[in-house]
C-alpha cells in the first residue's frame, strides 16, 4: 500500500472535524473517481494529488473523501485510511469502508487484476478485523451530480465479484 506520505498528501485542513471510522465495518462502498485512469505509479500518484486538490479545494471538504483507492498500477493509495469516515452527502459515513477506482467504472470491469486486488484488500480487513464477515458491498453510480457511464449491470457484476468467496 501507498501511504499518504508515498504520493505527498496533503494535511488534512482541520484536524478538529476529523470523524474516527468504528471498528467491524458493515460496508464496503465503490466509488469511481469519474476521471482518468493511471497506469504507473507516477501517474497514480499525480492522480492522487489532482483528486485530493478538487475535493479540498472545488469539494470544499477537509481532505480527499474516499478511505482508500486504487489504480491501474496494482496499487492501493492510502486516503483517508482506516482512521477517519468517509463524508458524503453532508454525513460521515462511520460504519463503511470506501475504495474507490482511479478512473470510471467502465474502466474497472475490463481489469480482474484490479479487481482481485480490491478483493483482496477487503479480505485482509476482514482478517485484520476491521471490516465485519458479513459485510455488504455497495457501488456508487455517481459522484456528485456526473453520472457515471456504467450501466446497472456492469456495476452488478463488480459488486458480485467482490462479494464472492
Amino acid at each position: 500500500m501507498v501511504d499518504r506520505a508515498g504520493w505527498k498528501a496533503e494535511s488534512n485542513k482541520c484536524t478538529k472535524s476529523i470523524v474516527p471510522l468504528g471498528t467491524s465495518l458493515n460496508n464496503v462502498l465503490i466509488h469511481h473517481t469519474a476521471g482518468p485512469s493511471c497506469a504507473t505509479s507516477t501517474d497514480c500518484e499525480k492522480q492522487m494529488k489532482i483528486i485530493q486538490k478538487y475535493h479540498m479545494e472545488d469539494g470544499l471538504l477537509n481532505d480527499i473523501r474516499y478511505n482508500f483507492l486504487i489504480g491501474d498500477d496494482k496499487q492501493i493509495y492510502e486516503g483517508r485510511g482506516w482512521s477517519s469516515a468517509e463524508y458524503h452527502n453532508k454525513t460521515y459515513l462511520t460504519d463503511s469502508v470506501s475504495i474507490a477506482y482511479i478512473g470510471t467504472f467502465s474502466d474497472l470491469v475490463t481489469d480482474q487484476e484490479v479487481l482481485n486486488v480490491i478483493k483482496d484488500f477487503i479480505d485482509c480487513g476482514v482478517e485484520k478485523p476491521v471490516i465485519a464477515a458479513s459485510y455488504t458491498v455497495k457501488a456508487y453510480l455517481h459522484e456528485g451530480e456526473t453520472l457515471s457511464p456504467a450501466s446497472d449491470t456492469l456495476i452488478g457484476g463488480i459488486v458480485d465479484f467482490l462479494k464472492s468467496a
